[in-house]
């Protein structure tokens, strides 16, 4: 092959809910050589898109977070020939400068001509926000029961939604379910240990509200 291809490949993560999370870093673990970055540079574009609605196809673009390419990129010297990191090969990239609830993340690679970048990791790392407490005290449009629970917990509602979500009392995000529009909702949650909990419904725009309970 002669000259420069630019090819873009792009791995696209599935969605990330980070309610009770502040502050948020973005961890890619990456590994890049080129073949001689005195003619060639690849490129490693980093971008996120806010989720607004139930899923990937939603208006909202994909921003811009961050970019490397040539020597910005490469993690170890000129190889003559494809290779495959070591161990010592990776670094960390960390972006934190959003404040998405739910998003996104695209990595993309461009292929300057016969290089080589290697993705191993990506990661989200938070810490708690608010306490279960706070956020599942504001008004909601809809109920649940029985409340404290022991198995089933019964969700009514005079709107739709399209997906909930389970929280820990320490912020992390222990279960997730989308479905087919919904108004009444039949959960298990027997699998849960006994405490306190954070129960969050989204609708189809996006727009989220929360209640706790209590499993037995």
């Amino acid at each position: 092959m002669q000259g420069r291809n630019q090819q873009k490949d792009a791995l696209i993560s599935g969605p990330f809910r980070m309610e009770m999370a502040d502050p948020r870093t973005v961890e890619i673990e990456y590994a890049h050589t080129s073949r001689s970055s005195q003619v060639f540079s690849d490129c490693m574009n980093i971008y996120l898109k806010e989720a607004s609605g139930a899923n990937l196809c939603d208006t909202n673009p994909w921003v811009l977070f961050n970019s490397a390419c040539g020597d910005s990129l490469t993690t170890i010297p000129d190889q003559t020939t494809y290779f495959f990191p070591g161990e010592n090969d990776w670094t960390t990239l960390k972006i934190s400068d959003f404040d998405y609830d739910k998003f996104y993340i695209k990595i993309e690679g461009i292929n300057d001509f016969g290089n080589n970048l290697y993705v191993r990791s990506l990661d989200v790392i938070y810490s708690t926000l608010s306490s279960v407490e706070d956020l599942g005290s504001k008004p909601t449009s809809w109920s649940l029961f029985p409340n404290p629970v022991g198995q089933n917990l019964q969700i009514e509602s005079k709107e739709e939604w399209v997906a909930l979500s389970i929280y820990g009392s320490d912020g992390r995000l222990l279960k997730s379910e989308n479905s087919e529009p919904f108004v009444n909702y039949d959960l298990d949650v027997s699998d849960l240990n006994s405490g306190v909990y954070l129960l969050v419904l989204t609708n189809s725009k996006g727009s989220s509200e929360s209640q706790k309970f209590i499993k037995e």
